[in-house]
């Protein structure tokens, strides 16, 4: 997903819910909005760069 030019990412170790068991239904619905779900390994912030 795009919004103003930037790329929404949600990293999955930083979302929290009352209820843990709720995350993959929380993580799916960021996924079904357009938003890259990735771990903190995955995303190495090269896009934060301008690499």
């Amino acid at each position: 997903m795009t919004i103003a030019g930037f790329t929404v990412r949600v990293l999955s170790g930083c979302v929290a819910s009352y209820d843990p068991k709720n995350l993959p239904l929380i993580l799916a619905y960021c996924q079904k909005k357009g938003c890259e779900v990735k771990t903190l390994g995955e995303d190495n912030g090269s896009q934060m760069n301008g690499a």
